[in-house]
């Protein structure tokens, strides 16, 4: 089987704490979204619009350009059009341009009589109920509509509404080129419910995106918060019932030495290995309500780290000594490997020594009897990477990527004789964190584990 590697470390999260639980983070997140989401929308909306605009003037303005100023200007603006060639052949270009522009409703020329409005031609056929006559006023014409033909530049005019519907136009002045007058607008009207929605459909896509973003990061902001007050609660239970247990549990515990020590000799052997049993069993049951304690006050948003200038080698000399009695128990040696005779960094020497008593006491506690577990220590760039080793039972692959949450054992440390409570590689992952330093290990099963711990050798807090 081959050997898998799993990565962690980084900033601990600590329930309660608004930077450690992450909702600074997703409050920035969530408003950089909403910003970027209206910015987006606007400017999708604007650019749109401008587009949609200039397409429509631009053939508009291929449209004034291919009308003949000659035969327009021989138009008298009235029913005597109707017989007129230059009329009914500038119709007949009308609705060719309207054929192949199907978002078009109405194309017309228009030209200015006493300050009114009139129709010259349009594209519509005779029997339409929308066809305008030559010579037919258009009273609705706007302030913007009458300037057009003192300009020589094409505008937009919209969105307004006539007798026919409600439109966005695109009005082109033709000019005689002899004088410069004005002789005529041409014109092109589009629905202006199409336009608005088109308008509406492509800026609503960033608008939605931003929305779907918004529901992730509201749904990840709701689920962490449950989480984070779960673990306060469980955090606060844990620590009100372990303050209530470890007091009475330490009275019993030193009273069972005093009263082994005098019993020795006085009483029938067979009750003085209970009497162990029983002393042996309230260690182990103080050691755990020590480790929920300990855990109870990394997580605690109050505690403080006191980074010291702390030499390694010293605190694993007294790492070992704490786990001797253990190993000597399970039958382990115990060896300290380092590539230098004196390895300082900068930490909390307690969480520090902590950290690798669990990881000593989880080695030897999964080791085979007889077989050695090693705490070396290698020298990087800006860091030193620390290991312990063992030959032990390892960690099956699925469970690799769960070993470092709290509560959690391997299913081969459930189904062996050792006894924990999942909280041991939690509380060096934690410390770990404090440090911002990284934690990962090696494992086969069957064969052992690595667990490594690196920690830079200047502060980066």
């Amino acid at each position: 089987m081959a050997k898998e590697t799993k990565n962690f470390g980084g900033k601990i999260k600590r329930p309660g704490s608004t930077k450690g639980g992450g909702f600074g983070y997703l409050y920035l997140l969530a408003s950089a979204v909403l910003l970027t989401g209206i910015i987006a929308t606007v400017y999708v909306f604007f650019a749109v619009k401008n587009n949609s605009e200039k397409y429509l003037l631009a053939r508009n303005d291929t449209l004034a350009r291919l009308i003949d100023v000659e035969a327009l200007k021989s138009l008298s603006g009235s029913e005597g059009d109707l017989g007129n060639p230059n009329y009914l052949k500038i119709k007949d270009q009308l609705r060719k341009v309207l054929s192949v522009n199907p978002d078009v409703k109405f194309i017309y020329l228009t030209g200015m009589r006493d300050g009114k409005v009139f129709f010259f031609v349009d594209s519509e056929s005779p029997d339409s109920e929308n066809y305008s006559p030559p010579g037919q006023k258009y009273p609705e014409a706007s302030k913007n509509f009458i300037g057009a033909f003192s300009s020589s530049s094409s505008i937009i005019e919209g969105v307004f509404t006539d007798r026919w519907g409600t439109w966005l136009s695109a009005l082109t002045p033709i000019a005689d080129p002899a004088s410069g007058r004005t002789v005529a607008l041409a014109g092109m009207d589009v629905s202006a419910s199409s336009h608005i929605r088109e308008l509406v459909i492509y800026s609503s896509l960033p608008a939605l995106v931003t929305l779907f973003l918004l529901i992730i990061i509201g749904a990840y902001f709701f689920k962490r918060r449950k989480e984070i007050g779960q673990l306060t609660l469980k955090s606060e239970l844990v620590s009100m019932a372990a303050h209530e247990i470890r007091s009475p549990l330490t009275s019993i515990v030193w009273g069972m030495e005093g009263s082994l020590a005098n019993l020795m000799g006085r009483i029938p052997q067979s009750d003085i290995e209970t009497l162990q049993i029983v002393q042996i069993s309230c260690r182990n049951l103080l050691k755990t309500v020590n480790d929920f304690l300990d855990l109870y006050s990394l997580e605690n948003p109050r505690t403080k780290v006191e980074i010291k200038r702390t030499e390694m080698m010293n605190v694993f000399q007294e790492v070992i000594e704490n786990s001797k009695l253990n190993a000597m128990e399970k039958g382990v040696d115990l060896e300290v490997r380092s590539d230098n005779e004196l390895v300082y960094i900068p930490g909390d020497r307690e969480k520090l020594k902590r950290l690798f008593i669990n990881l000593l006491s989880n080695a030897i506690k999964y080791s085979n009897p007889n077989s050695a577990v090693i705490l070396s220590c290698k020298e990087k760039d800006s860091s030193y990477v620390f290991s312990v080793s063992d030959s032990g039972i390892g960690v099956p692959v699925q469970d690799q990527k769960k070993i470092f949450e709290g509560f959690y054992r391997s299913e081969n440390a459930r189904n062996s004789l050792a006894q924990g409570t999942g909280l041991g590689l939690y509380y060096a992952r934690q410390v770990v964190g404090l440090h911002k330093g990284k934690i990962w290990l090696e494992s086969e099963e069957g064969k052992g584990s690595v667990f490594f711990v690196e920690l830079n050798k200047s502060s980066q807090a």
